[in-house]
């Protein structure tokens, strides 16, 4: 089968970017022929994924579109459907999020089914008219897998959270606890290969895919992050848990199921309530429940659907 995976960007290491990655990698292992449209570069200058996609050797098309027809489309973000100047294709297109406009739901003659990553997103497309399949933020778990076991008490952190004053705060409330910590920033020192630094570490603080990533990898994860698109605050869930998990999913792991604002006492508490156990938990539910495999599956029996 020809499938097009289309987004706006196929040049960062954002969630969503990161995501057609793996949905690519998946259709090639099942023996599909795939290329890649990004309408420009949003990475903050950096062209990994598609350094890397075309190290598979996966046509890209970046900026003009291609003009072949395809089977599937599989897209994310308004812009490339805008880019996308055909009616007949089969196109599946999925919202990523609630606060950011490129992923506000619009109909368009193109897409046959829209995907919502979560809940919320399904529930905010339902809001505007529209409805929706949940499929969730699959991971490749033959790739983000445990390499390196976590220690029974917390001895290093791993921030991949987006705004440098909360970093400064962890880094300062790290050396009081006498924790080791260290962040990734997606744009100041983007790491395509994340999965080994995640294993480097015990804890993991970060929000959306990054949660679904941590804990693909065993590590003990804390939800939280600041983003200026929710208000600015450091908001988030806490220590995933097998008490909360099918709660905060329900949001992508965003922070925004309990919305609670943290104060440095708050994330010294949360902290606190690191357990090595919590690591097992994760790679188990994970596996059970947010496969690339599992995804993948999804979009090709919505196809089935348009045939």
């Amino acid at each position: 089968m020809d499938v097009l995976v289309a987004n706006h960007s196929l040049s960062g290491i954002d969630g969503s970017i990161k995501y057609n990655y793996s949905i690519i990698e998946e259709l090639l292992r099942r023996g599909h022929s795939v290329d890649g449209f990004g309408v420009g570069n949003d990475g903050g200058g950096s062209t990994v994924t598609e350094q890397r996609l075309r190290e598979m050797n996966v046509p890209l098309y970046i900026g003009a579109p291609p003009t072949k027809k395809y089977d599937l489309i599989l897209s994310s973000g308004k812009t490339s459907i805008y880019h996308l100047d055909r009616v007949d294709d089969i196109c599946i297109h999925t919202n990523h999020g609630i606060h950011v406009e490129e992923e506000e739901p619009f109909a368009h003659p193109l897409i046959k089914q829209l995907v919502s990553v979560s809940k919320e997103v399904k529930d905010f497309t339902a809001s505007k008219g529209f409805t929706s399949e949940i499929i969730y933020n699959g991971i490749n778990t033959k790739t983000f897998k445990i390499d390196n076991p976590i220690n029974k008490s917390l001895k290093k952190i791993l921030s991949l959270t987006h705004n440098q004053l909360l970093n400064d705060r962890l880094s300062n409330i790290c050396n009081k606890l006498g924790i080791e910590f260290i962040y990734n920033h997606k744009k100041d020192n983007p790491v395509f290969d994340i999965e080994k630094k995640i294993n480097e570490v015990d804890l993991v603080i970060t929000i959306g895919r990054g949660v679904y990533e941590a804990m693909s990898c065993g590590r003990v994860v804390f939800c939280l992050d600041k983003r200026e698109y929710v208000g600015g605050d450091s908001i988030g869930d806490g220590i995933v848990t097998d008490a909360n998990i099918n709660y905060i999913i329900q949001n992508n792991c965003s922070g925004r199921y309990t919305n609670k604002v943290f104060t440095d006492t708050d994330i010294i508490e949360e902290l606190s309530k690191y357990d090595y156990r919590l690591g097992e938990f994760g790679r188990e539910y994970v596996t059970t429940n947010l496969t690339i495999e599992q995804s993948v599956d999804k979009y090709l029996n919505l196809y089935e659907q348009f045939r």
